[in-house]
């Protein structure tokens, strides 16, 4: 009797134990998922030779721009940032803005790309895309909004 409560005993930690490998092993599948999800896409902004890196989302969107460089950029300011109109239409989800921060880079109505020059509250619908870095912000600013995004 003691044999068999041994052996059953044994079989059953020896169950429980290949059951928690499996299941280790399909959370090192998500991670690595979620990793590849998280990591972001990058394009570079040029001004006056000078590079910026350009973080893109991980959406639809963003993928759009990505797909429509390079783009030349010849900006107007108005008090959000720098926004110009772009040649092709960009495909959105827009939601409410809510807070923005200097260097986003967003869409609104599928073709006026902005780029935030302070941090600010919007009430206004757009599709986010990305961030600039706040250096290639300035340098933007200084450039009179021209530059180009790059792949």
């Amino acid at each position: 009797m003691k044999k068999l409560l041994t052996v059953l005993l044994v079989l059953g930690l020896w169950g429980c134990s290949s059951k928690k490998d499996t299941g280790s092993d399909t959370n090192n599948q998500e991670n690595v998922k979620v990793e590849e999800k998280q990591q972001a896409k990058t394009m570079t902004l040029s001004v006056n030779k000078q590079k910026y890196k350009v973080t893109l989302l991980s959406n639809k969107s963003a993928n759009s721009l990505l797909s429509i460089a390079p783009i030349e950029l010849n900006c107007a300011k108005d008090r959000h940032g720098y926004y110009c109109e772009l040649d092709n239409a960009l495909n959105v989800a827009d939601k409410t803005a809510g807070a923005m921060k200097k260097g986003d880079l967003y869409v609104k109505g599928g073709h006026t790309l902005y780029i935030a020059t302070k941090a600010e509250t919007l009430n206004t619908k757009i599709t986010r895309l990305g961030t600039i870095d706040e250096k290639g912000v300035d340098a933007l600013a200084k450039s009179d909004g021209v530059g180009t995004i790059n792949k």
